[in-house]
């Protein structure tokens, strides 16, 4: 018995979240309004040991939401006997309700911790099915696929299970319940006060207090390992946290028609990307120099601060909204009675990698640094240009040639000298994606930090609110999916002559085109 159940991976990157939504997607409820919940932070001061510890997301509220949105309780039961266990899954699956597994995940052989006992954790799973020997799970976060898992195997690893009672499940969900859960959440007060006082708080604690010369306790670190810092690790999902709102703002603007959401939507959008960079702010100021984590440190707490501010202002925009003070207010893109010259920049000198190949040449792909992953060139199209809407760019040719895009190591693009409005991207990222800056250098020797976002290429959507050019065969640990290549336009502030353009110094972050464009009043 295996229940038909579709996979829902959502911009948190969490496995609570993803488990939620995939079950109350299965039983035809409104799972965006369940990430609602996603829009907090608190400082934690209770029994804090590492600077990491401070970090509370408040998780606690998903169950809270889905009890007080959908009327749905979910119940956690530990036994001692793993036949107890079976029996309370034998129960729920005669109901054709799945049931969460709390499981170790250094049991699961598809799972980047397995066999790793350092880096093992509690991880859920969502139950959809068994037979006689076996159980067969979906863990959203990790593969779209059914996973088929030995009953034996899962005794050792099972922790407890979650059943859900949906006998009072609610038919919809009101947008004033919606609304006043987000906001009674960030304005509930604590020791410290509110949200905002919480995240003002948090910029004090890592200028004062984050070390990591202490925090590594003397062992050596670089780019690949600093992604895992608790604290660092946690600037990233606080910033997909924000990507939630994202979804749930836009979602909510269609469907109640209300046209100032989708406005505080992309308020989110330029938040969760904030948050984001600064996780590279620190990995870089930490790799460099003792002076330059200093100053890496004082500049992210600063940005804390401004952050916190405009999130405020979001409140209090989503507080007129409740009040019914907005509702009629409309946002109406202006005309923009320009022309505009797309300039393509010729990128072949500068790739250093290697992103798709043909099904039987697998071993010269090497853009994922530890794993074999690549586009399947295979079904490509001969093209010497992408255009999509007012993008374009120069297709690189990834039949012939030997490299295909740039890894991005702070190279230095050198640019005919004009006047340009923007910047054009076409790339893609590995692991969780990229968010950070380029630096645009002037013929006056002024610069100015350009920020963009790059979703990773085995993603099923763009986070950071690119546009996908390109979905392909992808294989990825052995198998073929698909994967996205994404474009973005950067817009520039100073109207000056670029002659170079300076490349972040993330190897995981993989540039395929850049364009130019200069307008022009008509």
């Amino acid at each position: 018995m295996i229940l038909n159940i579709k996979p829902i991976r959502t911009p948190a990157l969490r496995m609570k979240e993803d488990i939620y939504a995939t079950f109350l997607n299965y039983i035809g409820r409104d799972y965006m309004l369940l990430l609602s919940s996603s829009w907090g932070f608190r400082v934690n001061l209770n029994n804090v040991k590492t600077v990491d510890e401070y970090i509370n997301l408040e998780e606690n509220t998903l169950e809270y939401c889905l009890n007080n949105y959908f009327g749905i309780n979910a119940e956690l039961l530990t036994h001692s006997a793993f036949a107890d266990y079976l029996n309370d899954i034998y129960n729920s699956m005669a109901d054709n309700i799945p049931v969460v597994l709390n499981v170790f995940s250094i049991g699961l052989p598809y799972h980047r911790t397995y066999m790793n006992p350092e880096t093992a954790h509690e991880h859920p799973v969502l139950l959809i099915g068994y037979d006689v020997e076996n159980v067969y799970i979906l863990d959203p976060p990790w593969t779209f696929d059914v996973v088929q898992l030995k009953k034996k195997e899962l005794e050792k690893i099972l922790l407890s299970i979650e059943k859900f009672d949906v006998g009072n499940a609610a038919t919809d969900v009101e947008i004033n319940t919606v609304l006043k859960t987000m906001l009674d959440k960030v304005q509930r007060r604590d020791d410290i006060g509110d949200m905002f006082d919480s995240i003002y708080y948090f910029a004090e604690i890592i200028e004062k207090k984050f070390d990591i010369s202490i925090d590594s306790e003397g062992k050596e670190y670089d780019m690949e390992t600093l992604r895992f810092h608790p604290l660092i690790s946690g600037l990233d999902y606080i910033g997909r946290l924000r990507l939630c709102m994202v979804d749930v703002l836009k979602y909510m603007a269609n469907k109640y028609e209300i046209d100032s959401l989708n406005l505080i939507s992309d308020l989110f959008q330029q938040n969760a990307q904030a948050w984001i960079r600064m996780r590279y702010m620190l990995i870089k100021g930490c790799c460099r120099s003792r002076d330059s984590f200093l100053v890496a440190k004082k500049n992210v707490a600063e940005k804390i601060r401004n952050l916190a501010t405009q999130e405020r202002k979001i409140r209090d925009q989503i507080q007129n909204i409740l009040d019914n003070t907005l509702l009629s207010t409309n946002y109406i893109k202006k005309e923009d009675n320009t022309s505009f010259e797309i300039v393509e920049i010729d990128l072949r000198e500068y790739f250093n990698n290697c992103a798709f190949h043909n099904s039987q040449n697998e071993l010269k792909a090497n853009f994922n640094i530890k794993e074999i992953e690549y586009y399947i060139s295979d079904n490509v199209r001969p093209t010497a240009q992408i255009t999509y809407k007012n993008m374009q760019f120069k297709m690189p040719d990834i039949y012939s040639e030997e490299f295909d895009n740039i890894s991005c190591q702070g190279q230095s693009i050198a640019i005919d000298l004009d006047i340009y409005s923007s910047i054009m991207l076409m790339g893609f990222a590995v692991y969780k994606g990229y968010a950070g800056c380029l630096t645009v250098l002037y013929e006056d020797d002024s610069k100015e930090d350009a920020n963009f976002a790059l979703t990773n290429s085995g993603s099923h959507k763009s986070l950071f609110g690119e546009e996908i050019v390109l979905t392909l065969d992808f294989m990825s640990k052995g198998k073929v999916k698909k994967g996205n290549v994404y474009a973005i336009e950067v817009p520039l502030k100073s109207k000056k002559k670029i002659r170079e353009i300076i490349l972040p110094e993330w190897e995981m972050c993989n540039i395929m085109g850049i364009s130019l464009c200069k307008k022009q009043a008509v």
